[in-house]
């Protein structure tokens, strides 16, 4: 039975189920007014307050989009507005990269980069000019900074942040401002542009195959095995944070037990597939990198998916995270640090 309270009097009254079959269902309906008020003069509205979208969620203003049960349809249910909210957040992912893209975000003067190109031509491989930023094109607010600068603060030694630029590639410009802006958060973070076919023996020895990359060099000036393909903002922002964390001091604590399986494992490449809006990725991103960290023979490659659909297609990766061990095993999922291990010591 179910027994129910008027708020407005006070009365209350039983409803019992049937000698039948001694059960009844009840479901909640919330109101049938929309709320969305607060759209008013701003997206189209029917005269009822719903929002009228196509099958993309898009609504009457470029940009926006609208999911669940305030959207003109047929069925509202809980099954249709996951449904919804799962198309808008693509579609929306899908827009601001393109935005970004198309408007070349953040962005970088014309004037400094043929300064940078016209220097690299004539052999300097020098730290890039600072970006002379604005709000527009700042990739962390200052509670941010305050943040990293605390948690870069406890690093020992340097560390050194190379991109490899390719100055026809908007993604690879986009990725030098991003690092720049790390650069000024701890006096043991240093940044390189090297201009890309300018330094064939260190495009060797990082094994490049594809940009925008960056990868990290040691206090020796050594390379870690630490690789970023694509510019590790979003959730991967984590990824790269660990990782400068992990070179530049006594890193993350591991049990003494790993380490040493860490340290015997013989060379190998990770290549782990993400996407930026992934709240799993990173996790694996870190670990991967962790264990190149203390074994450089390791090499771990965070490579942004969208950036590189063929090998998507070629890997047939239809979920991430996805790690590509030594170009030929696909292992889906998040995974631990000793999960990843043993996944190594067994490819031996």
């Amino acid at each position: 039975k179910a027994v129910f309270l008027n708020n407005e009097t006070g009365e209350t009254f039983t409803y019992e189920a049937s000698a039948e079959d001694g059960a009844f269902g009840m479901f909640v309906f919330a109101g049938n007014q929309p709320s969305t008020e607060i759209f008013e003069g701003k997206i189209e509205l029917t005269p009822q307050g719903f929002i009228p979208t196509n099958e993309l969620m898009k609504t009457s203003v470029t940009g926006v989009y609208a999911a669940g049960d305030l959207r003109v349809k047929e069925l509202r249910q809980i099954v249709t507005a996951v449904a919804d909210g799962g198309i808008a957040a693509t579609v929306a992912e899908k827009y601001v990269t393109n935005e970004k893209e198309r408007l070349g975000l953040p962005a970088v003067s014309e004037k400094m980069l043929k300064k940078e190109v016209k220097e690299h031509k004539e052999g300097s491989v020098k730290k890039a000019e600072k970006p002379k930023t604005t709000a527009s094109n700042e990739w962390f607010p200052e509670t941010m900074k305050e943040q990293l600068k605390g948690i870069f603060s406890k690093l020992t030694t340097n560390v050194t942040l190379v991109n490899l630029f390719d100055q026809n590639d908007a993604k690879s410009i986009e990725l030098q401002a991003f690092l720049q802006q790390i650069e000024p958060l701890s006096e043991h973070i240093q940044f390189e542009n090297r201009m890309l076919g300018q330094d064939d023996a260190f495009e060797k020895k990082i094994n490049l195959t594809r940009t925008p990359t960056a990868v990290l060099l040691n206090d020796q000036g050594e390379y870690t095995g630490i690789k970023f393909s694509g510019v590790p903002s979003g959730h991967e922002l984590n990824s790269l944070v660990l990782a400068i964390y992990n070179v530049g001091s006594a890193g993350q604590p591991i049990e003494d037990a790993l380490v040493q399986r860490i340290q015997k494992l013989p060379a190998s490449k990770i290549e782990i597939c993400v996407s930026l809006t992934c709240h799993y990725c990173p996790d694996v991103v870190a670990a991967c990198q962790r264990i190149a960290s203390l074994n450089h023979k390791v090499e771990a490659e965070m490579i942004d998916t969208a950036l590189f659909p063929d090998l998507k297609k070629e890997k047939k990766i239809m979920s991430v995270p996805a790690m590509i061990m030594d170009h030929q095993q696909v292992i889906f999922g998040a995974k631990t640090l000793e999960e990843i291990v043993t996944a190594l010591e067994s490819a031996q």
